[in-house]
């Protein structure tokens, strides 16, 4: 089994939530609080919590979580970890926001993913 966590920076560390494949981002901060980027899939925060007690801290410690955009791979495992940290939401871009709303993914575009070469 792998390191639950990877040291990236100073105070910048990499959770692989899937392998190395999707990845929770975990940033300390000055005053001891955490900043997480991406919750990975919704199987996920098992992964987040162990990497967070390996650099010595808790969910509770999470004061901030951001999504970076409204996919499964990162969003799947966000209300748990919103739950688990006792925060009221996530930071995220407007246009995600309603997908996590409504409990939907956008629809694929095929015409920007490797989908396209299975779609002819």
């Amino acid at each position: 089994m792998s390191d639950p966590i990877v040291t990236l920076a100073p105070s910048v560390y990499r959770i692989g939530t899937m392998g190395s494949f999707i990845n929770t981002f975990v940033f300390l901060e000055p005053d001891g609080s955490v900043t997480l980027v991406d919750c990975g899939l919704k199987k996920a925060p098992g992964a987040i919590v162990r990497g967070l007690h390996a650099i010595g801290k808790n969910p509770g410690d999470v004061q901030r979580i951001v999504l970076t955009h409204a996919h499964d791979d990162h969003i799947g495992g966000a209300a748990e970890m919103i739950g688990a940290a006792g925060l009221s939401g996530a930071a995220m871009h407007e246009a995600d926001a309603e997908f996590i709303r409504a409990g939907t993914l956008p629809s694929i575009d095929r015409s920007r993913t490797s989908g396209r070469l299975f779609a002819r």
